[in-house]
């Protein structure tokens, strides 16, 4: 029955189509990929626009060795994938078109490939490569610029069909989310957005359910943050200020909690909107 609904949701997933609203520059011929969100096509390296795949090589950035083999499989996706289209994109540029790194901000598509979500463009039929990496669950929706919103609705109805049908990386998220509940510490809240300047204002609450020694525990997030906690805590809120720089975003980010190296709890919220998100 189970493989009945699936194939169902597959389907009515793939029969959906939406109007590319910007204007395409290309065909350009793909000359290298970094990773499942980083590529390098019409001499500029390109960051596809309002997603975020896993680290698939160490960085400052990347979160534990899960992480890493989750990157590396993402990145193949996307290869498989343009390899299948043969090697062309078209690139449709964001608004706000470079981010903090010089890189081109763009949404990137595809020749239409069967079985694919399809984009239409002057009467035209496309594949979103950054729509099937969040289709297909090997990428997250993440806002990058405040003008680069455009499709966030059909997106993130993709990461919900993703998730609910636990498929890519969701599979091993939602295994450590359920393994953290039998943790003593959990991430409660995360306060992205306080009241006055969101730098050095910022908090992370975790829920204590038992006298912990937090040596060897940290907080931070997905992009780079990470705070060591040292001590012992009781039962109850354990509040973790973030210093200097503002790390949340108010548009969305993901939460997470490590023990010995490895993420042990992680909580995603969507922001836009009010002072702090909890579970």
């Amino acid at each position: 029955m189970r493989s009945v609904l699936l194939t169902l949701l597959l389907l009515a997933q793939g029969a959906l189509a939406y109007e590319i609203q910007g204007s395409l520059q290309g065909p350009y011929p793909i000359q290298y990929v970094y990773d499942g969100d980083t590529l390098r096509a019409g001499g500029e390296k390109v960051r596809l626009v309002l997603i975020d795949t896993p680290e698939s090589s160490a960085n400052q950035r990347t979160a534990d060795s899960n992480e890493l083999v989750l990157g590396k499989k993402a990145k193949a996706f996307a290869e498989a994938l343009i390899k299948k289209a043969g090697s062309m994109v078209y690139l449709e540029v964001a608004p706000e078109a470079r981010d903090r790194y010089g890189r081109l901000l763009a949404w990137v598509y595809l020749p239409y490939l069967e079985g694919t979500t399809a984009w239409t463009y002057q009467g035209k039929k496309l594949t979103s490569l950054n729509y099937e990496l969040v289709r297909q669950g090997w990428a997250e929706v993440f806002v990058v610029g405040s003008k680069n919103s455009r499709y966030l609705t059909a997106y993130r109805e993709a990461q919900a069909y993703a998730k609910r049908l636990s498929l890519g990386l969701w599979a091993v998220y939602q295994q450590i989310e359920a393994r953290a509940s039998g943790l003593p510490v959990r991430i409660k809240c995360a306060v992205y957005n306080p009241p006055g300047r969101d730098a050095g204002n910022e908090e992370i609450w975790l829920e204590v359910r038992a006298p912990t020694v937090l040596d060897g525990w940290a907080v931070g997030d997905d992009d780079g943050l990470r705070i060591p906690l040292r001590g012992s805590a009781g039962r109850g809120v354990y509040v973790v200020r973030i210093r200097g720089r503002a790390a949340l975003s108010n548009k969305g980010d993901t939460v997470l909690l490590w023990r010995n190296g490895q993420v042990v709890d992680r909580f995603t919220y969507a922001g836009g909107g009010g002072e702090r998100a909890c579970r």
